[in-house]
C-alpha cells in the first residue's frame, strides 16, 4: 500500500512546545508521523517523534523501518542525548530503524557537535538539524531534509567498521549460531566458538549477551586478553570472574570477598557465589570466555598459565563446580584453535580437564544470500548498490568472509567518492572485474592480520597452507592421513575445502598472500632452475649453521675445548692438521664440510637438542637429505619430489634455528 506523508490522528502533541509542534507538522509533510511523546532522562526532557518513510524515501534511502527523531530543546548538545537515543531504540528495536536517527537541536552548532558527542556510538548515522531549519513555513523543508539525509548517508563509509559489534546494527547472517548457543545454555550444556580472526566470533558473543539479558538471564563476558585475568593466579582469576559476573548482573549482596578465594577455598566460594546469582535471577549463569588462549596451556602469554599449572587448577575447579551443581551455570569458550579441548594430556601425564568436555564448533563464512542481505542493507543507507553478479563474485573470491567483503566494498566506495559528493553509486559487474586484482591487493594487510596468529602460534597449520599454495598436494594429503586434526582445523577455519579428493583454497586472496611466503616450496619447471634455487637455499643455510655451531660450542665449553671437539668431528687427516693451525674463528672460515657440522651436532646432541626441537631423528634425516642433493657433488638429475623433499628439509632446519636461537 502506498505510504503518503501525514500525521496519524491519534498522535497527541499536548506536551510539546510551540516550536516543537511546528517542527512535527513540517515533518508530517515529508514523513508519516506515527507516534509522538516526551521522554525523560534525569532532569532532561526530549520530545521524540516516530517517522514512517514515504515510498519515495524508502526507495531513495532504503528505509523500511520507522525513523526515530529526537528533539533536543537545549542550547548545548552533549552525550546525554546519545545515551537517551540508545535506550529509546533498545526499547523499540523491532519498530525503529537501528542505524539512522534524526536529531533536531536548539544548539546552534549541532552539526559540528554531533560527531563529537557520538564518537563512542557504534557507527550510528545521526542526521542533525537546527530548530530554526524546521520551524516556520513548510516551503523548502522537504529539500532540506532530503539534502541533509544525502549528505550524512551517501558520504559515510559504513563498510569500514572493523571493531566487534556490540549492538545489532550491523549484525548479519549469524542467527543460527546465536540460537545454537542459546539452546545449549537452555539445556544446561557448555559450548564453544572457534575460528579465524575477524570472522565475527566476538560479535556473535555480544549477540548472545544481548539475547540473554533481554530474558533476564545472568551473563558475564570475560575478555581473557585483559591482564587482570591472565596475569593473576588461578584462584585470583576465579574471584575476578565472580566480580565481573556480579558487576554485569547487579546483586544486593556482594558475595564472598577475595580472601575467601584461597587455593583451598576458591571452589567452595565460587559455588556459593554462583548460587547467590541463581537465587537472585532465577536462572543459571553463563560465563563467556573470549580469547581463551590467554587462559590456556602452551599459548598463554603468562608463564604460570602457559606451563599448565594454573590452567589445570582453574579448569578443574570450573569442571568440578559444573558437575557437582546441576543447572547452576554453564560456560562458553571462544578462540581461534580448539587445541585446549582436543589435547588429552598436559605435560607427560596430567589429564586435561577440558579434553572432549566441550565439542569444538567453528564459526563459518557467509553464503551468497547472507552476503547479499548484508550489502543491500548497509549499502542501501550509503546509496550504494551492486549488480547481482557482484554478490556472487565477492562470495566466491573472499570465501564469504564478512570482514574481508566489507573492506572490499569500502574500497569500492572510496574510489567512487573521491570527493565527499552526496550521490548514489552503483557497482556494475564490469567495474568489479576490471578492479578485481587491485581489490585483492587492497585486502593484503587485513589478510596478513588474519593469518598472523597461524604464523606465530600454529606454525604447522601455516606450513601446510604454504605447501598447498605451492601445489604440493602430496605433502598436504599425507598430512591429512597422518595428522587429520591439523586438516580439520584448516577446514573448520574455512581456509580450505575438499573437492574430488583434493584440497583447495576457499579464498583466492589468501592463497595469493600465502604463496608469496612459499616460493621456496615451489618446484621450478627446469632442471637448471631447481638446482639454482636449491643451492642458493642450501648455501645460505650452511653459513647460518656454521655460525650456530661455532657460537654454541664456544658458549658451552669455552674456546680451547670447543675447538678440540669440532676438530674431532672431522674425518680427513689433512683437514684436521690444517684446522689445528687456525684460530677458533678462522677454522670456521676454512675447510669445513656440511657433514662435519652434522657430526659435531650429533656428537654433542645434549648441547644442541633444544635448537632442533629435541628431534634427533628428524635432524639427522633432514641433514642427510640436504647433503645428498648437491649439484656440485652428485648426479645432476633432480625431480620435483626430491626437490620438494630437500626444500622441506632446509625449511625445517632453518625454522628450528629461527624459533630457538
Amino acid at each position: 500500500m502506498k505510504q503518503n506523508p501525514g500525521l496519524r490522528p491519534a498522535v497527541k502533541l499536548n506536551d510539546f512546545g510551540p516550536k516543537e509542534i511546528e517542527i512535527v507538522h513540517n515533518l508530517a509533510t515529508i514523513f508519516f508521523v506515527s507516534n509522538a511523546k516526551v521522554g525523560k532522562a534525569g532532569k532532561d526532557r526530549y520530545p521524540v517523534v516516530y517517522l514512517k518513510p514515504t515510498d519515495d524515501l524508502q526507495q531513495r534511502f532504503c528505509f523500511f523501518s520507522e525513523l526515530l527523531c529526537v528533539l533536543h530543546p537545549y542550547p548545548v548538545l552533549d552525550a546525554r542525548v546519545i545515551d537517551f537515543i540508545d535506550r529509546t531504540l533498545s526499547a523499540s528495536q523491532n519498530r525503529l530503524d537501528r542505524l539512522c536517527v534524526l536529531i533536531v537541536s536548539n544548539a546552534s552548532d549541532v552539526e559540528a557537535n554531533v560527531p563529537k558527542v557520538s564518537i563512542t556510538s557504534e557507527a550510528r548515522v545521526f542526521v542533525p538539524f537546527r530548530y530554526n531549519e524546521l520551524t516556520g513555513s513548510v516551503a523548502g523543508k522537504g529539500d532540506i531534509v532530503r539534502r541533509r539525509l544525502e549528505e550524512n548517508l551517501y558520504t559515510k563509509d559504513l563498510f569500514a567498521i572493523s571493531s566487534a559489534l556490540k549492538t545489532d546494527r550491523y549484525f548479519f547472517g549469524r542467527r543460527t549460531d546465536v540460537q545454537r548457543i542459546i539452546g545449549k545454555y537452555n539445556e544446561g550444556e557448555n559450548s564453544s566458538i572457534f575460528g579465524l580472526r575477524r570472522i565475527g566470533k566476538t560479535s556473535v558473543l555480544w549477540a548472545v549477551v544481548r539475547e540473554l539479558r533481554d530474558i533476564g538471564a545472568p551473563v558475564a563476558f570475560i575478555d581473557c586478553t585483559d591482564t587482570r585475568f591472565h596475569k593473576a593466579r588461578w584462584n585470583q582469576t576465579l574471584f575476578r570472574i565472580k566480580q565481573a559476573l556480579f558487576q554485569a548482573n547487579p546483586i544486593a549482596e556482594g558475595g564472598h570477598g577475595e580472601h575467601a578465594y584461597s587455593e583451598a577455598g576458591a571452589s567452595v566460594a565460587f559455588s556459593e557465589d554462583l548460587l547467590l546469582v541463581k537465587k537472585t535471577y532465577g536462572k543459571p549463569s553463563l560465563l563467556i570466555f573470549d580469547e581463551i588462549e590467554n587462559l590456556s596451556f602452551d599459548l598463554s602469554p603468562t608463564n604460570h598459565w602457559a606451563s599448565g599449572a594454573d590452567y589445570l587448577a582453574f579448569w578443574q575447579t570450573i569442571r568440578s563446580t559444573f558437575q557437582q551443581n546441576p543447572n547452576l551455570f554453564s560456560f562458553l569458550v571462544c578462540g581461534v584453535n580448539p587445541r585446549c579441548v582436543e589435547v588429552p594430556l598436559i605435560g607427560p601425564s596430567l589429564d586435561n580437564p577440558l579434553y572432549r568436555y566441550v565439542e569444538p564448533t567453528y564459526l563459518g563464512f557467509f553464503d551468497v544470500d547472507d552476503v547479499t542481505a548484508m550489502l543491500k542493507y548497509i549499502g542501501g543507507y550509503m546509496g550504494m548498490s551492486f549488480d547481482t553478479e557482484v554478490y556472487t563474485y565477492l562470495t566466491d573470491e573472499y570465501g564469504g568472509h564478512p570482514f574481508l567483503i566489507r573492506q572490499v566494498c569500502s574500497k569500492l566506495h572510496q574510489w567512487h567518492l573521491k570527493k565527499l559528493l552526496p550521490r548514489k553509486v552503483h557497482i556494475r559487474k564490469e567495474i568489479y572485474r576490471e578492479k578485481r586484482d587491485e581489490l585483492r591487493l587492497s585486502t593484503r594487510d587485513y589478510i596478513d592480520l588474519i593469518l598472523r596468529i597461524l604464523r606465530e602460534r600454529y606454525v604447522d597449520e601455516y606450513r601446510l597452507l604454504q605447501h598447498l599454495s605451492a601445489d604440493d598436494h602430496q605433502t598436504f594429503s599425507s598430512y591429512a592421513l597422518d595428522e587429520p586434526t591439523l586438516i580439520n582445523h584448516l577446514l573448520g577455519y574455512g581456509l580450505v575445502t575438499k573437492a574430488s579428493d583434493k584440497y583447495h583454497f576457499r579464498i583466492i586472496a589468501v592463497q595469493d598472500a600465502i604463496a608469496d611466503t612459499a616460493t621456496h616450496l615451489r618446484s621450478p619447471a627446469t632442471l637448471e632452475e631447481r638446482w639454482e634455487l636449491l643451492n642458493a637455499e642450501r648455501n645460505s643455510f650452511e653459513q647460518e649453521l656454521r655460525n650456530i655451531v661455532k657460537r654454541t660450542l664456544k658458549i658451552a665449553f669455552g674456546t680451547p675445548v670447543a675447538k678440540d671437539k669440532f676438530v674431532n668431528a672431522m674425518i680427513k687427516r689433512s683437514q684436521k692438521d690444517k684446522a689445528a693451525t687456525y684460530s677458533y674463528d678462522d677454522m670456521f672460515r676454512g675447510e669445513v664440510y656440511f657433514s662435519d657440522l652434522k657430526r659435531a651436532i650429533i656428537g654433542e646432541w645434549e648441547t644442541f637438542k633444544n635448537i632442533f626441537r629435541d628431534d634427533k631423528a628428524r635432524f639427522e634425516h633432514a641433514m642427510t637429505t640436504v647433503n645428498k642433493l648437491r649439484a656440485d657433488a652428485h648426479a645432476n638429475e633432480i625431480d620435483a619430489d626430491n626437490f620438494s623433499s630437500a626444500m622441506e628439509s632446509i625449511r625445517w632446519l632453518k625454522g628450528s634455528i629461527e624459533e630457538n636461537c
